[in-house]
């Protein structure tokens, strides 16, 4: 691996620390801080590759277990916002638009299962049925993953680093 890349990684690493942190401070915005670092995540991704955008990802989640005090943010940074930037890249690569949304609304429901799951292991109750959050869920996940694309198709490549 090239040292730029690794310095780069390093990089990313720590400025998606500093997000997860900052949702100590602002708690009102904690879900687009989350999302702030998918995208990070994405712009790291669609410069330098799935691979080492994972490999990021998974150091971002080590330190974050250790630095984080919010267990919850450390949680959904880990199973859903980290994570997606790397797995919307894998499904993309499929150039097939009909089977790239099948996945990814596979996904979607994945992700709400799993964290109706986790809230079950918590005990909190969700306010209203586990099928009209799936729904809601699959609905904001398909609005935030057309915002992703069109941020990564269109304002990106416009930014040299």
């Amino acid at each position: 691996m090239k040292s730029n890349i690794i310095a780069r990684s390093g990089m990313i690493v720590a400025l998606n620390i500093v997000v997860l942190l900052l949702t100590l401070l602002f708690k009102t915005i904690t879900i687009s801080l989350l999302a702030l670092t998918t995208i990070i995540n994405g712009i790291f991704c669609s410069k330098h590759g799935a691979k080492i955008t994972f490999l990021s990802y998974i150091a971002s989640s080590i330190l974050a277990f250790f630095l984080v005090p919010d267990r919850n943010v450390f949680l959904f940074y880990s199973v859903f916002f980290g994570n997606y930037a790397v797995i919307k890249a894998l499904i993309e690569s499929k150039n097939n638009l009909v089977i790239e949304w099948i996945y990814k609304i596979i996904v979607s429901i994945i992700y709400a299962v799993v964290l109706i799951f986790i809230s079950k292991v918590l005990i909190v109750s969700l306010p209203f049925s586990h099928y009209i959050f799936i729904g809601v869920f699959m609905m904001l996940f398909i609005v935030f993953d057309v915002f992703l694309s069109v941020f990564l198709s269109q304002i990106i490549p416009k930014i040299k680093f």
